[in-house]
């Protein structure tokens, strides 16, 4: 049920260190080579400059495309959440309208419901357990909205209710996919990763090749690259991470229909 990456299981502060390292050590990799070969003059240093710009460029590419699509997802996320709490309200207040045997219970189904939401960490295996836990609550309350509009067939009011959980229902597999099952796929991320080594790698033979020496700009430029890369990842794991959907107003709906 669960989209879990090979990435997913490496916390984002060791992610950090591990990139960092790949990274720096294709750079160095790269100008022992150039160093190496700087004697021989194998290549003109003009025209590697141009691949290497150009390699760079592309990888620059590859992390705005990224990104856009990390912020994207999460811009996405934090608009349906909004909206599963707006839905959520509305059913509960629109229940008020059902027989009173029929709206007592799915009061207390939808306050269920809420603290399930909010008991959502960030193991695959808490979050696995939360949407089945939620489904279940849906068939409930479905059950008891049923009950009602065969008691009432001809009332308005109980199709405005039904109208009302429905929202909520779609709005929970919406929230599903958007936040466990829409994440970046692994091939963005090798090729994230493969670009980025070989630009680094050609960065450092460059400078092996003119015969400079290692230039502190280098290492901001790879710490640059890696915390967009950090911060892409953050984006794609809505469960961890400092960028999160604010559960706030999940928790005063929560206080407010106790």
């Amino acid at each position: 049920m669960i989209n879990v990456s090979p990435l997913d299981y490496v916390p984002l502060w060791a992610l950090f260190f591990i990139t960092m390292t790949i990274v720096l050590a294709a750079a160095e990799g790269g100008y022992r080579l150039g160093q190496r070969l700087a004697p021989s003059k194998p290549e003109k240093e003009a025209s590697i400059g141009s691949v290497v710009g150009a390699t760079v460029g592309l990888l620059a590419f590859m992390l705005a495309f990224t990104f856009g699509l990390a912020t994207s997802r999460f811009d996405n996320r934090r608009a349906l959440f909004q909206e599963e709490v707006n839905a959520i309200g509305t059913a509960y207040l629109r229940a008020d309208l059902l027989p009173e045997a029929q709206g007592s219970k799915i009061r207390q189904l939808l306050r269920d419901y809420v603290e399930v939401r909010l008991e959502i960490r960030n193991s695959a295996e808490q979050i696995t357990d939360a949407v089945q836990r939620s489904e279940k609550l849906h068939v409930e309350l479905w059950n008891q909205a049923m009950v009602a509009a065969s008691a009432t067939p001809e009332s308005p009011l109980t199709a405005l209710f039904v109208t009302a959980l429905n929202e909520v229902i779609d709005l929970h597999s919406n929230r599903v996919t958007a936040g466990v099952r829409a994440r970046i796929p692994g091939t963005i991320w090798f090729a994230l990763y493969l670009v980025s080594i070989l630009s680094m790698a050609s960065m450092g033979y460059h400078a092996g090749l003119s015969g400079s020496s290692r230039s502190i700009a280098t290492l901001g430029m790879v710490l640059s690259f890696v915390i967009i890369m950090m911060l892409i990842a953050d984006l794609d794991r809505p469960m961890e991470g400092v960028l999160r959907v604010n559960h706030q107003s999940m928790v005063e709906l929560h206080q407010a229909i106790q």
